[in-house]
């Protein structure tokens, strides 16, 4: 499964960044890869932008178990985990999605 999802992943990225293609045309405009590689560009960075939110959220969620408990939850990693996590989340929906 991960090694199908890996290939397949490989595949559009080459064919998103213009391996098999060239950036050149003959109109104005950009070209339909520029226009997929602009797409997984901003579904990165809004899926950092929300995984930043949620990092911060599940990190006050988690200091206040800590004041309850007297445990220690972790602190601004969680920030830095959420951050990741919804940028390879976003990017991989927005180069998986075949709108066009």
């Amino acid at each position: 499964m991960i090694t199908w999802l890996l290939g397949d992943l490989k595949r559009r990225t080459l064919t998103l960044s213009g391996q098999s293609g060239s950036f050149v045309t003959s109109g104005s405009g950009m070209a339909p890869s520029e226009e997929g590689l602009i797409a997984v560009v901003i579904g990165v960075v809004l899926g950092a932008f929300c995984g930043l939110l949620g990092g911060f959220i599940i990190s006050h969620l988690f200091r206040y178990l800590t004041f309850l408990t007297g445990r220690n939850f972790g602190g601004f990693s969680w920030v830095i985990y959420g951050t990741i996590a919804g940028a390879i989340i976003f990017g991989c929906i927005a180069a998986n999605s075949d709108k066009g």
